[in-house]
């Protein structure tokens, strides 16, 4: 098949970048990555003059050097801890070209949520210009999304921009994230050419006039050229499309990765590579997970994108375009990317994280300017109506027996500033037959939903009983990992809970 070329490409003459020898070894972890939406970051590993990868060369691959032989073989007690695990959240930033001081906005914002019990994956991409609550400083700034990056390290947030861009994830969509990779996009091409080009079904064409570059519809074969600018293009129709563009992208890396089976080599090849990404993922962890990857099967990963119709274009004062989001339908697409079985719309977006805890905040010059375009509405999940409460006197004979049988260990934590209101949920759970086996304060005193994290997943009765007595929201019960908790269930009260 022909490669698709644009008719011109105007672009500034790349710099020489140097030889290496670890061309094999970068694409050795693309396979993994790619179903992570990792692939973008395998920037400046490639040798400007690297041939396309044949499987006859990447079998030759597996005679590299292993610089470290602990990181060189795959922990099959750690790849099993990982598949018992559940769901894992990993976000990836795509950031772009710094600023003079060396910042760095993240120019695409990609979640992608892993079940290593079930083996299903997908994927949420936001628009950069949308509208949310920036956490992190004295009082929450409304900015666009991308900005979040920047002010984690012009601010010296604790962990940086990654960070900062990590609890605006929760504080705005509810999804703890677990893992972070932050890249640019400049080896993108690089990987592209180096597996010898990659070929995706062109649903819409591309005419970037800005850029002279057209890309008519039908399957077609991209070069690495090409492919960067067909996932980058965004004058020739919106962002939401090149969202779009941007996850095709990476599930043609992903095929073409699994049809050069790239991770059976990755174990040897991965030391040559590390240190060119940033990620608070250990070279043990990508390879304990590169046979999980594997196991994915494609009609087991579910993509969504923010997209139009989820948002409403405005400006700010300054005339500035930005994105308000519309809550609701957002909320459903995030249940829908978590639930475990594709097809299927989640009761809640499972996450195996407990949310990050909010450093104290500092006195900080606000980021954007005075005027703010009004506030998007409140991003968590909407104000549940107060259960019926059911009276202490209620037959509840069996209901205790099956809680006792069950034996869950409780946990209540106070996300207040409601004196007193963890001990007295715990009196009332106390009354039902709920094992409260402590309570204390949550990291802050702002939640607004309560949560309910379910550690072990055993104890089923326990933890929806709880949910209905303290109308906790579906989507805000989330099965978790947490072998630190010491409890099989946390509760953390939010300021619309109503105790009976």
């Amino acid at each position: 098949m022909p490669v698709a070329r644009a008719r011109h490409f105007a672009r500034r003459p790349a710099r020489a970048v140097p030889v290496r020898r670890v061309t094999f070894a970068a694409l050795a972890v693309l396979a993994l990555l790619a179903i992570l939406a990792l692939s973008w970051s395998l920037s400046r590993v490639f040798s400007a003059a690297s041939p396309p990868l044949s499987p006859s060369a990447s079998a030759a691959a597996q005679t590299a050097p292993q610089t470290d032989q602990a990181a060189s073989s795959v922990d099959s007690s750690l790849t099993a801890t990982w598949e018992k695990r559940g769901r894992v959240n990993f976000l990836l930033l795509g950031l772009d070209k710094p600023t003079r001081g060396g910042l760095q906005r993240s120019d695409s914002i990609t979640i992608v949520t892993v079940d290593t019990v079930n083996k299903t994956a997908g994927m949420i991409t936001i628009p950069r210009d949308l509208m949310v609550s920036i956490p992190g400083q004295a009082k929450p700034t409304q900015d666009r999304i991308n900005t979040a990056h920047v002010w984690g390290d012009l601010y010296k947030y604790p962990g940086g921009g990654p960070a900062l861009a990590k609890r605006t994830i929760y504080e705005n969509f509810g999804i703890p994230v677990d893992y972070y990779v932050s890249v640019d996009f400049a080896g993108l091409m690089k990987i592209v050419d180096a597996v010898g080009g990659i070929d995706i079904n062109v649903e819409k064409a591309v005419n970037d006039k800005a850029a002279n570059f057209y890309m008519p519809t039908g399957m077609q074969h991209m070069d690495g050229e090409t492919a960067l600018w067909y996932a980058r293009s965004r004058l020739s129709d919106s962002d939401f499309w090149r969202a779009r563009r941007q996850q095709q992208v990476l599930m043609a890396l992903r095929e073409k990765a699994l049809r050069l089976d790239i991770v059976s080599k990755l174990p040897a090849l991965l030391p040559a590579m590390w240190g060119t990404i940033r990620t608070d993922l250990s070279p043990a962890d990508v390879l304990a997970l590169a046979p999980i990857a594997k196991e994915i099967d494609v009609r087991n990963i579910h993509n969504r994108v923010i997209d139009e119709t989820m948002v409403t274009s405005s400006r700010t004062p300054l005339g500035a375009s930005v994105l308000l989001p519309k809550w609701e339908p957002i909320r459903q697409a995030v249940r829908e990317v978590f639930s475990s079985t594709p097809a299927a719309v989640a009761s809640s977006p499972a996450s195996p994280a407990a949310p990050p805890p909010a450093p104290a905040a500092t006195k900080q010059p606000s980021p954007t300017a005075t005027k703010q375009p009004p506030s998007p509405p409140a991003p968590t999940a909407t104000r549940q109506p107060s259960p019926t409460p059911v009276p202490t006197a209620a037959p509840v004979t069996d209901e205790k027996t099956r809680l006792a049988q069950e034996g869950a260990r409780v946990e209540i934590l106070n996300g207040t500033n409601t004196k007193g209101l963890a001990a007295r949920t715990r009196t009332f759970l106390q009354g039902r037959g709920v094992n409260v086996v402590r309570i204390g304060d949550a990291d802050r005193y702002t939640y607004t939903q309560t949560i309910i994290y379910d550690y072990s997943g055993r104890h089923p009765f326990t933890r929806d009983l709880i949910a209905r007595l303290l109308g906790v929201a579906p989507q805000n019960v989330r099965r978790s990992s947490n072998p630190a908790a010491g409890v099989d269930l946390r509760i953390v009260l939010g300021s619309s809970v109503q105790v009976p």
